[in-house]
């Protein structure tokens, strides 16, 4: 299974102090439905914390209505766990899904704005992080107008989905935050 590009997180700019980007998010894990069991069961009130770091992204851009985007692809990017779950998040998440996607989406209409983590694989494991109501230091274009990544933090608006569809269970998440840093 193949989610594709969702709402997602992204970074545009030059390689700074060893990265182009950095990817942070943390949320509460929630279930929403399924009757599992699932090897992720454990995380469910449990804080997931991740990183992805991207260093020479695959960069992709597109235009679509009133929004022009900017998405950052690699495969097997450095991507850690912090907190109580690292250990179950890193061998039952991480450690399964190898490629991540990053998506910066800027729109005419600001509050359509939106950024986002994504990452799924084959065997039916994914996951989206996606938010919305982006700061206005969210809001820069490069030299040809297409959205460019810069540090920021967003904790409002969000959405989580875990997804693991070969135990036919649904996680959600709330007090969702995601931070990113750009050189």
């Amino acid at each position: 299974m193949r989610v594709g590009f969702l709402v997602l997180l992204a970074a545009c700019g030059s390689s700074g102090p060893g990265h182009d980007l950095v990817v942070s998010t943390s949320f509460v894990v929630t279930t929403l439905s399924g009757a599992g069991p699932s090897p992720l069961d454990p995380l469910d009130g449990q804080v997931i914390s991740i990183s992805v770091v991207y260093d020479a992204p695959t960069i992709g851009h597109d235009m679509a209505n009133a929004c022009s985007s900017t998405t950052y692809g690699l495969a097997e990017p450095p991507r850690s766990a912090a907190g109580a779950s690292a250990s179950l998040v890193t061998t039952a998440v991480l450690d399964m899904l190898p490629q991540w996607d990053a998506r910066l989406e800027l729109c005419t209409t600001t509050n359509s704005s939106s950024v986002g983590l994504m990452s799924d694989n084959e065997a039916g494991l994914a996951i989206i992080v996606g938010c919305r109501d982006l700061p206005a230091s969210a809001m820069h274009v490069d030299a040809a107008g297409t959205p460019a990544w810069s540090s920021f933090e967003v904790s409002s608006s969000c959405d989580v989905t875990l997804y693991d569809q070969g135990h036919d269970r649904l996680f959600g998440g709330t007090g969702t935050s995601m931070a990113l840093q750009a050189p």
